[in-house]
């Protein structure tokens, strides 16, 4: 009975190493695409980006040099994670983690696209 809980747990931690890894990926090019957005915007000094917080703050991450679409952490930082050493409860509580970095990246990237599309020019 024992031999059957451990191999469940090892299989359950398996899946949920490879379901992080995947959000990893997917949250890596989400990111990228918001910097280029960002970029876009950001290039263009005729358009004013609206006056809602999310809107200023995107606006304001972008001039700052962050998520510009060009990684500046050094070629060793980008290699593949190793999540093997780490447990099941761990593992968990970074799948959340990165749940919720998609979801506001998502959301990152649904204003500005609202704002590259009906942007307020200036006079």
């Amino acid at each position: 009975m024992e031999v059957c809980r451990a191999f469940k747990r090892s299989e359950e931690l398996r899946e949920s190493i490879t379901t992080l890894e995947t959000l990893d990926v997917i949250l890596e090019g989400l990111r990228k695409e918001l910097g280029m957005l960002q970029q876009q915007l950001v290039s263009k000094p005729s358009i004013t980006i609206g006056s809602s917080p999310e809107s200023q703050s995107a606006l304001l991450i972008s001039r700052e040099g962050c998520n510009t679409g060009q990684d500046s952490r050094p070629q060793a930082e980008k290699k593949k994670l190793d999540y093997s050493s780490l447990d099941l409860a761990r593992v968990r509580r970074l799948i959340k983690s990165r749940e919720n970095a998609l979801s506001w990246v998502r959301d990152s990237l649904d204003d500005l696209r609202k704002t590259k599309e009906s942007p307020e020019t200036t006079p």
